[in-house]
């Protein structure tokens, strides 16, 4: 597998990436994510809107079995999780809340990498970014 370093932070991320937007089959999820895992990949992509969370569960299930410290995990945030107003987009309250279901889910401590999944042009960017900032800040995201 070859690698690429993120900027100036030494991570080394593996050129292929595991996405979870389909995950149907638990057991060939399995099946695929321990073969990636066998040939090098050590990036796996989610979000807390793919299959309506259950993305992040299922992936929690199956990197469970590995050591936090070999894989690294990024997921996303926009689309709506409720009926409520502030269950979507990217305003602080809606990527606290994201962030924290999200670590649930997956039963991990921390997320390597948070994304804005699109624009929110109904959200300060400033708003956006102190949230991450914040997030940062807690350790809840790398």
């Amino acid at each position: 597998m070859e690698y690429s370093r993120i900027n100036k932070i030494g991570i080394e991320v593996s050129k292929i990436s595991l996405g979870t937007l389909v995950i149907k089959d638990k057991n060939f999820t399995t099946k695929l994510i321990d073969c990636a895992i066998s040939n090098g990949v050590n990036y796996f992509d989610t979000s807390d809107g793919y299959l309506g969370g259950n993305s992040e569960i299922i992936l929690g299930e199956i990197l469970s079995k590995y050591k936090r410290e070999t894989y690294l995990l990024g997921t996303k945030s926009f689309f709506p999780k409720g009926e409520s107003i502030l269950q979507k987009g990217l305003n602080k309250k809606n990527i606290y809340h994201s962030v924290d279901s999200s670590l649930k889910k997956m039963k991990t401590a921390y997320l390597d990498f948070f994304y804005c999944h699109r624009f929110d042009p109904n959200t300060p960017i400033e708003e956006t970014l102190d949230a991450i900032q914040n997030l940062i800040n807690q350790g809840k995201i790398l």
